[in-house]
């Protein structure tokens, strides 16, 4: 049996698991703006005037003890580098962050009621500008600029309570006080991953056709894509759903946000002409017959999941995977748990040896995944108990591993209290 190691948990209420879809897509908006609220708040600080005698005060209320006229506007940041190094922060845990637009959306001072607002807004004396045209923001639309403001590296997060504490910690998954580097500004490969914003932020009219599937997220790894497919991917039955034309439309809600959001040029026509369906067939097709021919999926960690009243069984097939490197944990996030697989590719070396031969690696398009670390998250769908023990085997073969997932019991369940005396000693009167 493999060690199974705990991930980062958090106590919400078992009452998360009846939610409805909206009210958890909600929750999880609600959490994602205090996270940036929280990183804003303590990894930026206001730059005060040499002349200036307040003192600033950063705590779970936000940042406060300053006025307008103390703050020193000749020093900005960009804002560009500021959404970089944000999601620096969370791409440990990028469910967990703002989307693309929204983040934008909440920097330049949009929120929600109930929501806490960016901290250096322009009602506060944080200038804005469109100054900045170096070579290094080349391509980017008169890049706005944040002024009366400095980054913090190592900030102190001791002002906020422990429950906020535990809560920062789960949602970026990482140490309370973790510091952020110089090269955090230059992080944007997130820019090019697909969009994650929520789909409560701009509800899209329903189609009377089949819609394109959601993009598919990306995993952390070596390059590896574990993610699963859909039924109708490319690679999969070899029907590829592509709208025929979209626009961006910026003028269709009444609130002004800088959202983009996708709309199709007819979406009441009921004609087939809005969707164009090509059935495109893969290299490998025809050399398969059966039920190969409809299969997609990852060589190296592909999953399949069975449940009963107890729990989940997911098996994961692991060829050309260390054994010995093989390590499962997991964690709860606010509305499901979330079970991660992490081996190492020993696939596609680009020589082997076999006895006293050596072979090269020459096919130009090898369906096995390349060597190296790779990592698969697997969502089930429903929170794993803060309690459970997870089980997982190896096969007598080394290439399929099994892994059991308890549920949560359905139901009240009674817990018997051992009831004894009170020690003597508490009965003393001091």
């Amino acid at each position: 049996m493999l060690e199974v190691g705990l991930g980062h948990q958090i106590n919400e209420s078992d009452t998360l698991m009846y939610m409805s879809k909206t009210e958890r897509k909600c929750a999880k908006r609600f959490d994602s703006v205090w996270g940036a609220w929280i990183f804003f708040s303590f990894y930026f600080k206001p730059v005060l005037k040499d002349k200036s005698k307040c003192n600033i005060v950063q705590d779970s209320n936000g940042v406060s003890g300053f006025d307008k006229s103390d703050l020193q506007l000749d020093v900005f940041l960009v804002q560009h580098d500021m959404e970089n190094i944000y999601m620096w922060a969370f791409k440990e845990r990028p469910e967990n962050a703002l989307g693309k637009m929204q983040l934008r959306s909440y920097m330049n001072g949009h929120s929600r009621q109930g929501e806490r607002p960016f901290p250096f807004s322009v009602d506060k004396g944080f200038v804005r500008s469109h100054r900045m045209q170096r070579k290094h923001y080349r391509g980017l639309s008169n890049p706005q600029c944040v002024h009366g403001i400095e980054p913090v590296s190592s900030p102190n997060l001791m002002g906020l309570d422990e429950e906020e504490q535990k809560k920062w910690i789960e949602l970026t998954g990482r140490d309370l006080n973790f510091s952020v580097p110089p090269e955090a500004r230059e992080y944007s490969l997130w820019r090019s991953l697909p969009n994650t914003d929520f789909e409560l932020e701009r509800p899209l009219p329903p189609l009377k056709s089949n819609p394109q599937p959601p993009p598919k997220k990306l995993l952390n790894g070596s390059g590896l894509n574990l993610s699963t497919q859909p039924p109708n991917h490319i690679n999969g039955s070899g029907i590829d759903l592509s709208p025929v034309c979209n626009k961006r439309r910026k003028d269709s809600f009444p609130h002004g946000n800088d959202e983009d959001c996708c709309l199709p040029i007819n979406p009441h026509s009921d004609h087939h002409q809005d969707i164009d369906i090509h059935t495109i067939e893969p290299p490998w097709m025809n050399e398969f017959s059966g039920a190969m021919r409809n299969v997609n999926g990852p060589v190296t960690a592909a999953k399949t999941i069975y449940e009963d009243e107890e729990g989940y069984l997911i098996i994961i097939t692991m060829p050309f995977a260390d054994p010995e490197r093989v390590k499962v944990h997991w964690w709860n996030n606010l509305t499901h748990g979330v079970v991660k697989i992490s081996s190492v590719s020993t696939a596609c070396m680009p020589f082997i040896q076999r006895n006293d031969r050596t072979f090269k690696l020459t096919d130009p398009s090898p369906e096995h995944c390349p060597p190296g670390e790779f990592k698969r998250e697997i969502p089930l769908a429903t929170r794993i108990p803060d309690d459970a023990k997870l089980e997982a085997y190896f096969d007598k073969s080394g290439t399929m591993l099994e892994i059991l997932v308890p549920k949560h019991r359905v139901g009240p369940e009674e817990h018997e209290v051992t009831v004894c005396l009170r020690p003597p000693n508490d009965f003393a009167l001091s």
